[in-house]
């Protein structure tokens, strides 16, 4: 998440330095390429996980800065996942793989809201065979990476463009979760929680923290020590609304404190009808 914050960051200044010179609306082609993509299980971990939570923060905050999402090089699966998603949100996975219960199933998304936001929803396209064409239709072949072009083939698309590499198996993160010195907060189903710091201006608010389920979270700042509303607060780190759990690497970070008085994590259970959502951590101000 930290990674594509600060990527979308990039964007966003790309794009508003872009506007100020030509004084015409800049947008965004995000493409992400499907290339060797396999079926697993995993899939549903990531897309109703990670990417969920990634796409909602970005619909909440940075919709305008993309035209479209295109998935290149797509398997005949992902269309399928797709439709599903259109249709019922990703849950619905479930009923395309296994086709059992699909009467409780339709009951239960008809009062369940699509797991993607609309709006981002409908900036997707999927390409597929044809897709090497279609792509021309969004992009110039100048911003297009030059490792699409096939030996034999006409040198149709000229960006200088990496490849990703594959991460191996032997650098996954092994550091285990927190030790017994960890402090924990409980929250209650359909209820927020708050872990207060005070601090000085300029001094370092730093946190490490896991969660056994999924949470939302965000920092303020408030003059006023008894105050427990967020909207009266000043946000001073990015809001998440949406974080899948529980967390199998502890989240990071800190900042340097704009401002003297007391700092406040917002934690959320909002989203649980039963589980008691645990959070523990390290907040410490240096």
């Amino acid at each position: 998440m930290k990674a594509r914050v600060y990527d979308l960051e990039v964007m966003l200044k790309a794009v508003m330095e872009k506007e100020a010179k030509t004084g015409q609306q800049t947008s965004i082609l995000y493409i992400m390429d499907l290339d060797g993509l396999t079926f697993d299980t995993k899939l549903f971990t990531l897309v109703r996980g990670a990417l969920a939570s990634i796409s909602n923060f970005m619909s909440e905050h940075y919709v305008e800065l993309i035209h479209s999402f295109v998935l290149v090089n797509a398997p005949t699966f992902i269309s399928a996942i797709w439709i599903s998603e259109i249709l019922f949100g990703f849950d619905s996975i479930y009923l395309w793989l296994y086709q059992f219960c699909a009467e409780i199933f339709l009951k239960i998304r008809k009062i369940a809201q699509p797991l993607l936001p609309e709006r981002t929803r409908n900036k997707v396209k999927i390409f597929g065979a044809n897709w090497k064409n279609e792509i021309l239709d969004l992009a110039v072949p100048e911003s297009l990476p030059a490792y699409w072009n096939q030996p034999g083939e006409p040198a149709i698309f000229h960006a200088n463009v990496l490849r990703s590499v594959k991460l191996p198996i032997n650098e996954y993160y092994k550091g285990g979760m927190l030790d017994e010195r960890a402090k924990t907060l409980a929250v209650a189903a359909s209820k927020t929680g708050f872990v207060e710091r005070i601090g000085n201006e300029g001094q370092k608010l730093k946190w490490t923290f896991e969660t056994d389920g999924h949470f939302a979270y965000g920092i303020y700042f408030s003059k006023d020590p008894g105050e427990f509303d967020t909207n009266k607060m000043e946000c001073v780190y990015p809001r998440f609304n949406k974080v899948p759990g529980p967390t199998y690497v502890p989240l990071r970070d800190e900042i340097v404190l704009p401002k003297t008085g007391t700092y406040k994590f917002w934690f959320s259970n909002e989203h649980a009808y039963f589980h008691t959502l645990k959070i523990r951590h390290f907040i410490n101000v240096e």
